[in-house]
């Protein structure tokens, strides 16, 4: 009897283990955001008194945002579809300014002054999910997302030292969000460890780039965002 017990209970644990066809569920990821962001140069001038001065200021390359994280939940229509919202953190990046004032008529700067230029950005998303199960613990998916997104942008620049004179210009710090829509496409696998809980993986990539501007010019652009996470779901 106690065989017969055993042998049921192994033909049981795949089905047991399965996440339910339908139903509520919440979910956590966290993850990298590759996406850079290119440097521009650009034309500043700030309120000063001196007259005949070109003011140019380089933007570098900016690293990659770094960590990320996310927070949402989902209903699952059925096995093979469900509808998710969430809200994430994509990161910041950001990136140095050097800037060079040059008397007009002239090439050698007499002076320099530097700054930085930061990007933070944060998302509403709703996604629509298509599932293809492999097997009883595996499953693999597709996923279209609208997004919000909302960037906000800071520029900061000191004033310009020039050797053995008073430092001129103005300190500038200056924030600005915009906000935008976006759709991402991605791609997952999801693996049940239980019948409530599974450990998932996606890549996904939002299309349409974003840029930050000041006094008119472009400081950093990219052309869209690359998203790599790893997370957990937990079915009610």
């Amino acid at each position: 009897m106690t065989k017969q017990y055993a042998i049921l209970a192994l033909l049981l644990a795949p089905l047991a283990a399965r996440a339910a066809d339908s139903g509520l569920y919440v979910f956590a990821n966290t993850g990298y955001n590759p996406s850079g962001y290119s440097g521009h140069i650009h034309t500043v001038t700030p309120n000063m008194e001196e007259e005949k001065i070109d003011l140019k200021f380089r933007s570098g390359s900016s690293g990659s945002p770094g960590a990320i994280w996310e927070l949402g939940g989902g209903y699952q229509l059925g096995p093979n579809s469900a509808v998710e919202v969430s809200y994430a953190n994509l990161g910041r990046a950001s990136a140095r300014i050097d800037g060079s004032a040059t008397e007009q008529g002239q090439t050698k700067p007499f002076a320099n002054a530097t700054g930085s230029a930061s990007m933070d950005m944060t998302s509403l998303r709703v996604a629509l999910l298509g599932i293809n199960p492999v097997n009883d613990r595996f499953s693999v998916y597709g996923k279209v997302s609208v997004n919000s997104v909302s960037t906000k942008g800071t520029v900061r620049l000191d004033k310009f030292q020039a050797k053995g004179l008073r430092p001129f210009g103005s300190e500038v710090s200056e924030s600005r969000t915009r906000n935008s829509l976006k759709l991402g496409l991605g791609l997952g696998g999801q693996l049940y460890l239980s019948k409530r809980f599974a450990l998932r993986g996606e890549y996904e990539y939002l299309f349409g780039g974003n840029e930050l501007r000041y006094n008119g010019t472009t400081v950093l652009s990219n052309r869209g965002v690359h998203l790599a996470k790893v997370g957990a779901s937990f079915y009610f």
